[in-house]
C-alpha cells in the first residue's frame, strides 16, 4: 500500500494511508540524505542513490529480510519521484513542503486494508484485489 500511495503521490495524487505516516517516512530519507559529507541540492539525486547503496549494505550485513529491502527501496524511490515531480523545489524544505500537500488533507486518496478500515463509513470504497477478499 505504501508503494501505491508513493506512486500517486509521485503523479501529484494526494495520498494517505491509514495507521501509517508517509511523511515520517520522507522526511527522515531527506534528512538522511542531506546529512551526507559533501551533500548539495544540485546533486540531490546522487546523493539519494548513495544513501539507497549505503543503507542497502547495512541490510546486507544485517541478513534483512526481502520485506526489508523491499521497503528500503519504496522508500527512496518515492522520494526520487517526489523530487523528479517538483523541479520547483530548492531545497529539502521545499520538498517537504510539497509532501505535506500531498499527504495530508481529505481531497487525499486514503488506502487502507479492509482491517483498518473496517467500522468507518465512506461514500465510496475501491476494492484493489476484489478476488483475494475471503468470501
Amino acid at each position: 500500500m505504501i508503494e501505491l500511495a508513493l506512486r500517486l503521490i509521485a503523479n501529484k495524487i494526494p495520498a494517505k494511508v491509514r495507521g501509517r505516516s508517509i511523511l515520517t517516512s520522507i522526511k527522515a530519507t531527506l534528512r538522511a540524505v542531506t546529512e551526507l559529507g559533501g551533500f548539495t541540492w544540485a546533486k540531490f539525486g546522487d546523493y539519494l542513490e548513495i544513501y539507497r547503496q549505503h543503507q542497502l549494505k547495512v541490510l546486507e550485513l544485517k541478513d534483512a529480510t526481502d520485506n526489508q529491502i523491499a521497503t528500503l527501496t519504496d522508500r527512496v524511490d518515492g522520494v526520487k519521484a517526489l523530487f523528479e515531480a517538483c523541479p520547483s523545489a530548492r531545497s529539502a524544505d521545499d520538498l517537504v513542503l510539497e509532501a505535506e500537500k500531498l499527504t495530508t488533507g481529505a481531497a487525499a486518496v486514503e488506502l487502507s486494508t479492509v482491517h483498518r478500515v473496517k467500522g468507518f463509513q465512506a461514500h465510496w470504497v475501491v476494492l484493489r484485489k476484489p478476488e483475494a477478499m475471503p468470501l
